[in-house]
């Protein structure tokens, strides 16, 4: 998917807020019906390509959700900080087929941050989930 975001000049539009961007999710897996078992991987990538006349806009904004080191410093650091990526793997086990399921993962996440010299930097962590899901239906 890739948003072109906002061009609005407007104070009161929230169109600036949403800068331009490619973003690319992915998951395989594969069921295994005896065993009620499905591994599966997965990847997901967003890029932030802001526009300079969206970044100028931003600017003149209280908040962007970024520190304001990013804030003052320069496009290409908003473009650093904000995009991401996340690649893992895991299994679900269906205990009552889609009604209730739990899910076991691991995730490396990649992100930009700041490094103590204050230059962006692409930083990795991993994560691991436990996540129960339970739909109930009338």
């Amino acid at each position: 998917m890739h948003l072109n975001g906002g061009n609005s000049t407007d104070a009161r539009s929230f169109t600036p807020l949403i800068p331009q961007q490619s973003i690319f999710f992915t998951e395989l897996g594969f069921y295994f019906n005896q065993a009620k078992l499905q591994p599966y991987l997965k990847y997901e990538m967003q890029r932030m390509h802001i526009t300079p006349k969206q970044y100028q806009v931003n600017l003149q904004r209280p908040f962007l959700g970024l520190p304001d080191e990013a804030t003052a410093g320069d496009l290409a650091n908003f473009n650093r900080l904000s995009s991401n990526a996340r690649m893992g793997a895991g299994i679900n086990y269906y205990v009552n087929e889609f009604n209730f399921h739990v899910k076991l993962q691991y995730e490396q996440i990649y992100y930009g941050r700041f490094t103590s010299l204050r230059e962006t930097e692409t930083k990795s962590g991993g994560e691991v989930k436990l996540q129960l899901t339970c739909f109930i239906f009338q």
